[in-house]
C-alpha cells in the first residue's frame, strides 16, 4: 500500500491528540520543477479551544491570547472573548480560507493549515461586552481599548 506524505503524517500523529495539542507538525515540501518551498501544518484544533488549529488573536488589553476564549456559535462560527471583558465585535468568525479539514473519518478536529500562517490570522475589532460602538466608553477599536490609548492635550 502506497501513502502520500500527508497520509503518513496523519497515520503517525493522528491518534496522538496529547502530542498535537502541545504543538503542530510542520511539513515542508519543495516542488522539484519550480524549486518553490511550501509548508503545511498538521494541527489539532478543537473549535472550543483553538479553532481550526490556528492561534487565537491577542487581546489588546492583556497583550496575549492566553485569556482569550472562543465562544462557539451556530454553524461552527466563533466570537472571541477575553476574561478582561473585551469581546470581538462585528461578524462571527468562520474557518479561514487557508485551513483545510483533515479528511479522515476517524479524526475529528484535525486541520491542514498553510504555513506560514498569515499575520494577523484574524482581523478582530474589540469592544466592551454588551456595548455597541459609539456609546459611553464603548467605542470599538482595533489594537487597544480607547481608554488605554495615549491622550494628547
Amino acid at each position: 500500500m502506497s501513502m502520500t506524505v500527508e497520509e503518513a503524517l496523519i497515520e503517525v500523529f493522528g491518534g496522538r491528540r496529547g502530542f498535537l495539542s502541545r504543538g503542530p507538525v510542520l511539513l515542508m515540501q519543495r516542488n522539484p520543477t519550480t524549486e518553490v518551498i511550501s509548508g503545511r501544518i498538521l494541527a489539532y484544533g478543537p473549535i472550543s479551544h483553538t479553532p481550526w488549529g490556528v492561534p487565537k488573536p491577542d487581546c489588546p488589553d492583556c497583550r496575549t491570547n492566553l485569556n482569550v476564549q472562543a465562544q462557539v456559535k451556530t454553524g461552527g462560527k466563533v466570537r472571541w472573548a477575553c476574561v478582561c471583558g473585551l469581546v470581538s465585535k462585528g461578524p462571527l468568525f468562520k474557518k479561514p480560507s487557508f485551513v483545510e479539514h483533515v479528511d479522515a473519518g476517524w479524526l475529528q478536529d484535525f486541520y491542514w493549515v498553510e504555513y506560514p500562517i498569515p499575520n494577523p490570522a484574524y482581523k478582530v475589532t474589540w469592544g466592551q461586552k454588551g456595548v455597541d460602538g459609539g456609546s459611553k466608553g464603548g467605542a470599538l477599536m482595533e489594537g487597544r481599548r480607547k481608554d488605554s490609548m495615549d491622550v494628547k492635550n
